[in-house]
């Protein structure tokens, strides 16, 4: 909880520096996160950054909180993925699709080990803008893993806010 509060306090720092004229490139966002997965639950946070009005590049992060019987074999360390975001914008709307890579790491009791893999990830979004720079989001992606012989996927349904801004530009007196 600390941590959003902390994410949320720098985005509102760095939306007073945006220039109303210039075009806010850099995005971020604090979502609420469903997974396919019903004893997973938890926060994720994106940063962004808009390469045109065609092409994005997102990082998102996780770490999933886990309850239920699943707790006790396994612990969730991080959902993360890189996305590469196709736009299609409208005047207080972008809906987009995204494909890129995946990464989770979690830790199981019986037998004890830590594990990483890496999978491809895709999904699709809307933005719902209320102004020029927020808008409210609602994702849906999924990441698929190779376990042995298996693909195992994982569906996460995100709801949450994001905020477009940027930097101050340098300016020189000579």
């Amino acid at each position: 909880m600390r941590i959003q509060q902390m994410i949320i306090g720098m985005m509102l720092l760095l939306s007073f520096g945006v220039s109303q004229a210039g075009e806010a490139r850099h995005f971020m966002g604090i979502y609420n996160d469903s997974y396919s997965d019903s004893e997973m639950s938890g926060n994720s946070y994106q940063y962004g950054y808009d390469f045109s009005n065609l092409i994005s590049m997102e990082i998102n992060y996780s770490s999933p909180d886990v309850t239920g019987t699943t707790a006790s074999a396994i612990t969730m360390d991080s959902l993360s993925s890189v996305m590469l975001r196709f736009n299609n914008r409208y005047e207080s709307i972008n809906a987009y699709f995204m494909i890129g890579a995946a990464h989770i790491m979690y830790s199981t009791l019986s037998p004890v080990a830590d594990v990483a893999e890496t999978g491809l990830s895709y999904g699709v979004g809307i933005e719902l803008y209320g102004s020029k720079n927020t808008a409210i989001s609602f994702t849906w992606s999924s990441s698929e893993f190779e376990t042995g012989s298996q693909v195992e996927s994982l569906d996460t349904t995100r709801i949450g806010l994001i905020h477009h801004f940027d930097f101050g530009q340098k300016v020189s007196r000579y």
